[in-house]
C-alpha cells in the first residue's frame, strides 16, 4: 500500500499494536525472490546505547522464553525454516561462526594453516570440546558433516558452497592428529572458512545421510550438538495428538567449551500461526520475536520492550537489458540511479524498512566499501547527464500518448482490483492540471533520421505487492527528470520466462543473497544462459577478470582490495542499479538485556551474553 507522506502523522499515532505480515524466506541463497520479503527501518538508529543507560549488571538465573513454528525437524541440516536455523544456532556449531561484520571467525576451531598456496587447508580442533552426550568432538565428526553435505541429497541450506564445487578435492581427519582437518583443493577458493560455517554433527549419533534422512521427522532423535544449550532426556513436550512438538526446553550446558551462558534455560514455545506469536508477545508470554513486517510500523512503545535491528540479505534492484539500444548506455543507466529518490521509495513502500546501497553488498558486511555510496538523489545530475547524452525535452508523441493512456487505463483496471488501487485512483482525480500538462513531455533524441523517446518498460512480478507499489514510484520519479516508463505487472513464472529468454527491457526484482556476497552468478559473462543468473546478459572482461581474481583470493587483505575494486566499476558501469537490502528486527521484552547484534539467521549470537533482570 502507498502511504501518503501527508498522512503518515496521523496513521502513525494511531498505531498502539504491532500489525506484521511475517514471511519465511526460501533459504536457496542468490534466489530471484518472488513475494515480499523482510522489511525493516533505519538501521543507524542505535537502541542498544539507549538500552545500556539504564541496564542493570548482569546475573545468572531466570528462563528465556522464545518463539518457534512447527519444527520441521530436530535435524539442523535439514531444516528449510529460518526460524529453526536461528534456534539450532543454540544448540550446534561451526568450526567459524560470523561475528557482527559478518567476518568468519573461529569456533570450534582454535587455529588454521594455509599451505600449498591456498590449496591445502589445515583446521585445527579445540581440544575440551564435548558433544552434549559427552563425546569428544574429533576431526571425524567434522568430515562426516562435510561429507553429508557433500552428497547433495540432504538438501540442506548449508551445502550449497561444498556441492557441485570442483576445487574441493578430498576431506579428511590428518592421519597424524585426530585433532586436525585437512581440505584439498585444486585451486585456491574465497570462501573457504564460509564454508567451514555448517553445524558439525556427532557421526555416532547421526551415522549416515540416508540415516538423517530416514529420521527427518523423527521428533524422539533429540538434537546433540556442542553449543552452550542443550536439549535433556525430557525437553520435548508433544502436542495433545502427540504427533507435533508442543514446546522444547533447553538448559545450560554446564560443559560447555565457552563462557558459560548468564540465562538458566530456554524455553522454545510452538506456535503454528504469525499473528498468534504476535499476540502472544503482547500478552507477555514470551520475551521476543523476530519481526520481518510488510505493511506497518513494526515498533512497539519504548516502554514496553526493546529493538535490535539487523540487515536481512534481500537485496532489490533495478536491473536492464544489456542489448537494448538505449539502456545499453551508461549514462542513461547513470541518469537513472540519480533519478531515484530511494529513500522516498524506502519511506512510502516500506515505511522506513530497508537500506539504501549502491551495490549488491549489505553495509554490515566487512567487504563491503562505504566510499562507494554515491548515488544520492540529485535530479539535477540526471538531467545533465541526459542532456550530454543527447535527450532533449519535447512534447510526446500524439499517437503514442494516447496509446499509452489506453494501455494504462486497461492495466489500472485489470491490474489495480484492491485498495491500492483505489488509493492511486484517488491520487489521479486530484492532480492538477500543471501536472497533467507535464505528463505529455518526454525526452527524445535524433537517431539516424528517427525520432526515439527515451521511454521503455519496466517488469515485475504480480505476487509482490511491494514491488508493484515501488515501481509505481519509480515510474513517477523517472517522469520528473523527463524519462517515461510503461509499467509490466506479470505473474512470477511468465516473469522468469521472459527473462530466461531476454525479452524485456527493465526489471525490478530482488536477490536473497548468500552471507558471503558471491557476485559471479550476477555479473559474469560465463553465467548467461544458466537460468536466471546474468540475465540481463552482461558483458564485461574487465569485470570477468576481477570475479575471477577475486574467486581465488584466499587472503582475506587480498580479497578485499578485489571486493572494493569490484564495486568501483559497478558504481561506475551500473550493470544494475542497486535499490535497497531490507532490515529486520528482534523485538524483546524489557527484561532481556546484553542483547548486542543479532544478524540474518543468526539472532542469537552471544546469547552467552544474554540475561534477564527479574
Amino acid at each position: 500500500m502507498l502511504i501518503d507522506e501527508r498522512d503518515w502523522e496521523d496513521m502513525r499515532k494511531g498505531i498502539t499494536l504491532i500489525c506484521l505480515i511475517l514471511y519465511i524466506l526460501t533459504l536457496t541463497a542468490c534466489q530471484i525472490i518472488e513475494v515480499p520479503n523482510i522489511v525493516e527501518q533505519d538501521i543507524e538508529m542505535d537502541e542498544v546505547e539507549r538500552e545500556e543507560a539504564g541496564t542493570p549488571e548482569p546475573r545468572k538465573g531466570g528462563e528465556l522464553v522464545i518463539p518457534i513454528p512447527p519444527p520441521d525437524t530436530l535435524n539442523p541440516l535439514l531444516t528449510q525454516s529460518r526460524d529453526m536455523i536461528n534456534f539450532f544456532g543454540l544448540i550446534f556449531e561451526g568450526l567459524f561462526e560470523y561475528d557482527e561484520n559478518m567476518k568468519p571467525q573461529p569456533c570450534l576451531a582454535e587455529s588454521w594453516d594455509v599451505e600449498d598456496d591456498g590449496k591445502l587447508w589445515r583446521f585445527h580442533l579445540r581440544k575440551n570440546v564435548v558433544f552434549h552426550d559427552g563425546r569428544t568432538l574429533t576431526g571425524d565428526d567434522v568430515v562426516f558433516t562435510f561429507l553429508a553435505l557433500q552428497g547433495g541429497r540432504l538438501g540442506s541450506f548449508y551445502q550449497e558452497s561444498i556441492v557441485n564445487n570442483a576445487s574441493i578435492q578430498k576431506v579428511e581427519t590428518d592421519p597424524f592428529d585426530p585433532y586436525t582437518v585437512n581440505v584439498y583443493l585444486s585451486q585456491p577458493i574465497n570462501n573457504m572458512l564460509d564454508i567451514m560455517t555448517f553445524p558439525v554433527l556427532p557421526k555416532q549419533v547421526y551415522q549416515s545421510d540416508e540415516f538423517m534422512l530416514q529420521h527427518r521427522q523423527d521428533m524422539s532423535l533429540l538434537p546433540v550438538g556442542t553449543g552452550p544449550y542443550k536439549v535433556e532426556g525430557e525437553g520435548i513436550e508433544l502436542d495433545e495428538t502427540g504427533d507435533g512438538i508442543k514446546q522444547i526446553r533447553l538448559v545450560r550446558n554446564e560443559r560447555y567449551w565457552g563462557n558459560q551462558p548468564y540465562i538458566d534455560s530456554i524455553l522454545a514455545r510452538v506456535y503454528d500461526d504469525e499473528m498468534k506469536v504476535r499476540q502472544a508477545f503482547y500478552d507477555r508470554e514470551i520475551d521476543l520475536i523476530n519481526v520481518m513486517p510488510t505493511v506497518i510500523n513494526p515498533y512497539p512503545r519504548e516502554e514496553d520492550a526493546k529493538v535490535h535491528r539487523y540487515l536481512t540479505r534481500n537485496y532489490e534492484f533495478l536491473a536492464f537489458n544489456m542489448n537494448h539500444p538505449v539502456l545499453g548506455d551508461v549514462n542513461v543507466r547513470r541518469a537513472i540511479a540519480y533519478a531515484l529518490d530511494r529513500k522516498d521509495i524506502i519511506f512510502k513502500v516500506y515505511l522506513n524498512n530497508a537500506e539504501t546501497v549502491d551495490v549488491p553488498i549489505p553495509s554490515d558486511s566487512w567487504l563491503y566499501d562505504s566510499s562507494y555510496r554515491i548515488y544520492d538523489y540529485d535530479p539535477d545530475r540526471a538531467i545533465e547527464l541526459l542532456e550530454q547524452a543527447g535527450w532533449m525535452l519535447g512534447k510526446a508523441d500524439a499517437q503514442d500518448e494516447q496509446e499509452q493512456k489506453e494501455e494504462g487505463q486497461v492495466e489500472g483496471i485489470e491490474n489495480e482490483q484492491s485498495t491500492e488501487g483505489e488509493l492511486l485512483e484517488e491520487d489521479d482525480e486530484g492532480a492538477s492540471e500543471q501536472n497533467q500538462q507535464e505528463d505529455d513531455w518526454i525526452r527524445y533524441k535524433i537517431i539516424g533520421d528517427q525520432k526515439v523517446e527515451l521511454r521503455f518498460s519496466i517488469l515485475t512480478n504480480s505476487e509482490n505487492m511491494l514491488r508493484k507499489d515501488a515501481l509505481e514510484v519509480i515510474a513517477q520519479q523517472l517522469k520528473q527528470v523527463g524519462i517515461a516508463v510503461d509499467i509490466e505487472v506479470l505473474p512470477w513464472e511468465e516473469l522468469t520466462e521472459r527473462l530466461k529468454s531476454g525479452q524485456f527491457e527493465a526489471v525490478l526484482t530482488g536477490y536473497y543473497l548468500s552471507i558471503f556476497p558471491e557476485l559471479t552468478f550476477m555479473f559474469h559473462s560465463k553465467e548467461v544462459g544458466n537460468g536466471l543468473n546474468n540475465f540481463i546478459r552482461y558483458h564485461s572482461d574487465e569485470l570477468d577478470k576481477l570475479l575471477d581474481e577475486a574467486a581465488m583470493a584466499y587472503n582475506g587483505a587480498k580479497l578485499k582490495e578485489f571486493y572494493s575494486r569490484i564495486q568501483k566499476y559497478l558504481v561506475e558501469q551500473l550493470p544494475v542499479v542497486s535499490l535497497y537490502f531490507q532490515t529486520a528486527s528482534v523485538i524483546t521484552s524489557n527484561r532481556v538485556c546484553g542483547v548486542k547484534a543479532p544478524r540474518e539467521l543468526n539472532i542469537y549470537r552471544d546469547i552467552e551474553q544474554w540475561y534477564l533482570s527479574d
